[in-house]
């Protein structure tokens, strides 16, 4: 079932189960819906990450999607996932947990999984023609993953969430129209977690190996690998390695 409400200022598509909010998000976008508008699910049974992996969404979590049109290259468009990341880690602190941010697209607590961030955007003649911001946020529930996670627990109902979230994640995307990643990479550096950790970024031959430094101002990360040389990636998953 599809209800059109509304949420923190901009219009709601409710639905009791869907796929993916994302899917649903870019569908809109294709039969000529204008954003900013928010897709929200009770249930997700197809909902997934970066690469494609499952990403499940049991009733009591949050599953959102925040449609967008902003009028930028295609280039810019990863950086919005750090910014929406630091929206969620600010209101997961809201509500008590110690979270941080994995570069780039993880909300974490003490390295397990509280949120995650999917971006997706389409393009046509050289501009940004919409972007899907995904958030996946435990609440009540840790799903089973390959890696650990975990949840805020059960007294931040979804509504308050819902609410909220969208609320933030929409400030960081004025925010970041206005200035780019470089107008918060300050507060972000702040909440970012393995600055100064040895880290693996991507696989295979080109995975990068180094010293976790920074991010830069356009959103790339920084990594100084064994020779001192800093190396910026401006894409790609990060795994610790062992010291």
């Amino acid at each position: 079932m599809n209800r059109e409400l509304s949420v923190a200022g901009i219009d709601l598509f409710a639905y009791s189960v869907l796929g993916s909010t994302n899917d649903e998000a870019r569908r809109l976008a294709e039969v000529g819906r204008r954003g900013p508008l928010a897709v929200w699910t009770a249930v997700q049974p197809g909902g997934r990450g970066r690469g494609g992996r499952n990403w499940a969404g049991p009733r009591g979590n949050l599953m959102v999607s925040l449609l967008l049109h902003p009028d930028r290259a295609p280039a810019e468009a990863g950086s919005m996932a750090l910014a929406a990341g630091l929206a969620v880690a600010n209101c997961a602190r809201e509500w008590g947990a110690d979270a941080c941010i994995k570069w780039p697209n993880d909300v974490l607590v003490e390295d397990a999984k509280l949120a995650g961030i999917l971006l997706e955007a389409g393009s046509e003649g050289g501009r940004l023609d919409w972007m899907a911001v995904g958030v996946g946020l435990n609440l009540a529930e840790a799903p089973a993953l390959d890696r650990p996670t975990t949840c805020i627990g059960p007294d931040v109902p979804v509504e308050t969430a819902l609410e909220r979230v969208v609320e933030a994640v929409l400030q960081r995307y004025r925010q970041w129209l206005a200035g780019g990643f470089a107008a918060m990479r300050d507060e972000w550096l702040e909440r970012a977690a393995w600055i100064g950790r040895a880290v693996r970024v991507g696989e295979g031959q080109g995975a990068v190996e180094g010293v976790m430094r920074t991010v830069d101002e356009n959103g790339s990360l920084v990594v100084c690998d064994a020779a001192g040389v800093e190396r910026r990636v401006a894409a790609g998953e990060v795994f610790p390695l062992e010291s």
